[in-house]
């Protein structure tokens, strides 16, 4: 065991972080234990592992300088804004004015410990460390000790130690909290995991709830609709997909008021920046504060985000080709279909697998087939380019680590959303065959949603071999706690945000065509929350905490879902399919055969169609344009208008908020006059 002179001393149970080693690179923990010691952390070694934590005033000191938010004790004078919210920047000043300022939650901790490791910088013996270990130095710019060591590879997991006792009863609340028919409680998630983790489950839960909406909604279609009627002649329908959309809008516009709350209710809304130690940049003194900053030059940072862009350009056409090929073998695309940009899209050697007899004839058992292929595909797909996006994103140099982060999102959400949605497009808006984009997205789906269940619990939990449930207690020392952390999954997150945000555009692009999907995310989604809680819990290691301002570009992603929804569920009734055509017969041909004597309910048109072949009049098409221009108008209006006239922060927040501004400025005013 390895203890620097001078440290803390503290016991094994006591750490709150680990680094493991590669095997058999002794000279290079041995520097790094050194160079982390000296930066006044404690550390122990224990062969390929390092143990570290931090004396409490190290601790305090760090807490000021991000300026971290702390409950405050409540038996002494507080200022008028912190009356009915007992909250301040830490201080260590002031740090008998907090409640228990050495007591630092599980999370703070974490996130105080890993950015006081961040920052442990490297100096000139680290060349021969590296060589002494027989490991190659990778290329980076990162001044920070962890940064270079995971560059090389060095060190193969760096996480918080799973508190067993904590996270026990954190899956104790959230079961709790499911079975009574309630949100999970978001606070537990952000004492024990951070902001980060915590806005995750509070959305997810946010949008389980809201997700009664829709489904009952298209529940209640699906059960009033006769056996013999099409979704595609179904004058219930459109009343459906508008009033999901109008949902959709006002689900994100609620969800951004709360997301807002909570960022003030966990001292988020004003939390610092991180700057990146690989951002690259000349340095420049700042004429606002005269220090020293690290600035990219304008022209460079364009050609590198051009070059970017290009290169994901180019990649989308690989999922292009995919879906040209599943749409083939599923007999979609007629010898009669239209070419894109000039590429033709039907392949007689490829459709003929999917005529009358052959092996994926619709109508024969294999049908499914391709889809379960183009589904296998796509994973794979996003997989490999999820390794361009990092490479790309790091050649961007973004300059704080949030900055980093959205950038990755939205290459992979585009990418990703790209391959889930085109084939769907494609039989939508080129080949109007609402039925068949019906079927495909059930079957897309189901086999996603079994697969996101069976790969992302079942699985891991399989090859855990039940170790993850059976714990230890507090009683575990934190050298097998770390070896037990070692062995799990590091958490993804983007995978959790991804399968909901995309399942959201299932449910709200295509609702003319499948109005169910509400109902049956409702009843997937409570299911997999569960899951993901389970999975975060004890089959992750513990993730950094991060003090995450909302949900991030996911927020502005479900914004773009919502209002694409406007146009594509108006095409897909007035254009696509038949629907308003049973609505508004008067502007169709030809006029649909009416059969049967029952008049729909409520006003919404004649009798149920016979025939599913109508086309806009020639004389009609400007009364058609009307009609959907002026739906369009009114819901963006509507829309617009939530933004504009609802307050982002209730109340409370915002007195708390306009007393702290009016003491600032009182505090200035006396500062200058003194």
């Amino acid at each position: 065991m390895l203890a620097e002179k001078g440290q803390l001393k503290k016991t094994s149970n006591d750490a709150s972080y680990f680094l493991t080693f590669v095997p058999n690179t002794q000279p290079l923990i041995a520097y790094a234990a050194r160079r982390i010691g000296a930066a006044g952390l404690s550390v122990e070694a224990h062969d390929n592992i390092l143990l570290i934590n931090a004396p409490s005033l190290l601790l305090e000191a760090e807490a000021e300088k991000v300026k971290l938010e702390r409950p405050l004790r409540t038996d002494k004078p507080l200022a008028l804004s912190e009356r009915d919210w007992p909250r301040r920047e830490f201080s260590v000043a002031e740090r008998d004015d907090f409640a228990s300022p050495a007591s630092f939650s599980p999370a703070e901790r974490a996130l105080l410990v890993g950015l006081l490791l961040d920052a442990v910088p490297t100096d000139d013996a680290l060349p021969a460390a590296f060589a002494a270990a027989g490991v190659a130095a990778a290329p980076t710019h990162s001044r920070s000790l962890l940064h270079v060591l995971e560059a090389a590879g060095a060190v193969v997991a760096a996480a918080p130690l799973h508190d067993d006792g904590a996270r026990d009863a954190a899956w104790r609340s959230s079961v709790r909290q499911l079975a009574r028919g309630r949100s999970l409680d978001a606070d537990v998630f952000a004492a024990y995991w951070g902001e980060g983790v915590a806005f995750y489950f509070a959305w997810s839960g946010f949008y389980l709830k809201a997700l009664a909406v829709p489904a009952l909604l298209g529940f209640a279609i699906w059960l009033r609709r006769p056996a013999d009627l099409l979704v595609d002649d179904d004058p219930y329908v459109p009343a459906y997909a508008l009033l999901t959309v109008v949902w959709a809008c006002g689900f994100v516009a609620l969800w951004r008021r709360k997301e807002a709350a909570l960022d003030f209710k966990w001292g988020c809304a004003d939390a610092q920046e991180y700057i990146r130690s690989d951002f690259e940049g000349d340095e420049v003194t700042s004429e606002v504060t005269g220090e020293t900053v690290r600035r990219e030059r304008p022209a460079r940072r364009a050609a590198r985000y051009a070059l970017s862009i290009g290169v994901t350009l180019v990649c989308l056409a690989v999922p292009v080709a995919v879906m040209l090929v599943s749409l083939n073998l599923q007999g979609y695309i007629s010898p009669l279909g239209r070419d894109v940009l000039g590429v033709p899209v039907y392949s007689a050697a490829v459709s003929a697998y999917a005529k009358p007899g052959a092996t994926f004839d619709p109508n024969g058992s294999l049908a499914l087939v391709p889809v379960v292929i183009h589904a296998v595909t796509i994973a794979l797909l996003n997989k490999g380019y999820r390794h361009i996006a990092e490479y790309l994103t790091d050649f961007e140099n973004h300059r704080t680590q949030r900055a980093y982060e959205n950038s990755l999102v939205l290459k992979r959400f585009v990418f990703e959303a790209f391959d889930c949605y085109v084939a769907l497009f494609y039989i939508a808006f080129e080949l109007g065959d609402v039925s068949r984009l019906r079927m495909e997205l059930v079957s897309l789906y189901t086999s996603d949603t079994v697969r996101r269940i069976a790969t992302e619990t079942v699985l891991p939990l399989l090859l855990q071999r039940g170790a993850a449930l059976r714990g230890g207690g507090d009683a575990a020392s934190a050298l097998r706690r770390a070896r037990r952390d070692a062995d799990l999954d590091e958490y993804e997150q983007f995978d959790d945000y991804l399968e909901w945000v995309i399942q959201f555009g299932y449910v709200v692009l295509f609702a003319s065509a499948f109005p169910l999907a509400g109902a049956l995310s409702l009843v997937c989604n409570a299911v997999e929350l569960l899951a993901d809680v389970f999975k975060v819990t004890y089959l992750c290691r513990r993730p950094r905490p991060s003090r995450a301002r909302g949900i991030g570009i996911w927020l502005w992603l479900l914004y773009a879902l919502a209002v694409t929804a406007i146009f594509t569920n108006l095409a897909i009734f007035a254009v696509a399919s038949d629907q308003m055509a049973v609505l508004l017969p008067s502007l169709f041909s030809p006029r649909p055969t009416w059969r049967g004597g029952r008049r729909l309910p409520f006003g919404l048109g004649g009798r149920r169609a016979a025939e599913d072949d109508f086309a806009v009049r020639a004389d009609a098409k400007g009364d058609l344009a009307f009609i959907l221009v002026s739906i369009e108008h009114a819901i963006l209006l509507a829309f617009a208008a939530v933004e504009l006239l609802v307050p982002l922060l209730p109340r409370w927040a915002r007195v708390a908020k306009a007393r702290r501004a009016h003491e600032a400025e009182g505090a200035r005013r006396r500062a200058i006059h003194s």
